[in-house]
């Protein structure tokens, strides 16, 4: 299902089969053509396997927050991780993860509690094991004590 979608259509309803899902189609022996859609739910309301398909990081929730927010992210294979929040202004405020981890979902939870409200950038970095850069994204999180 990378990147397509897929609908069934009853009674002009069309319901979509979104995530990962194991699709069978069998044709019976009277001609109808019989389909059997499974989907497996996985952490975090998601469709699909064990091990997510790709890097990603997800917004913090709840944003705006005070004074915690947990921080969801992907990874696709076993990584170095680089998770850190940086102020308004470019300054490091505090590392949540830096380390190798295994492939699967995770999070992190950033109690801010000790500094002031503000917006905040959430930068994370995924690199292999020679330490090439293979997926970075940043987010915003604003904190309104």
């Amino acid at each position: 299902m990378n990147g397509i979608n897929y609908w069934i259509i009853r009674g002009g309803n069309r319901i979509q089969i979104q995530g990962n899902a194991d699709i069978v189609i069998q044709a019976r022996e009277d001609g109808i053509i019989h389909l059997v859609a499974q989907a497996v739910a996985a952490p975090h309301g998601r469709l699909g396997k064990n091990t997510p398909h790709s890097f990603a990081l997800y917004q913090g929730s709840p944003n705006p927050f005070n004074p915690t927010t947990q921080i969801r992210f992907d990874l696709s294979e076993a990584s170095n991780v680089s998770l850190v929040i940086y102020d308004i202004l470019g300054r490091r405020v505090t590392e949540l993860v830096n380390g190798e981890l295994q492939a699967g979902y995770h999070s992190a939870t950033w109690d801010a509690s000790s500094v002031a409200s503000g917006v905040y950038f959430v930068r994370f970095i995924v690199t292999n094991p020679a330490g090439a850069v293979v997926y970075h994204s940043v987010n915003k999180a604003l904190l309104m004590k």
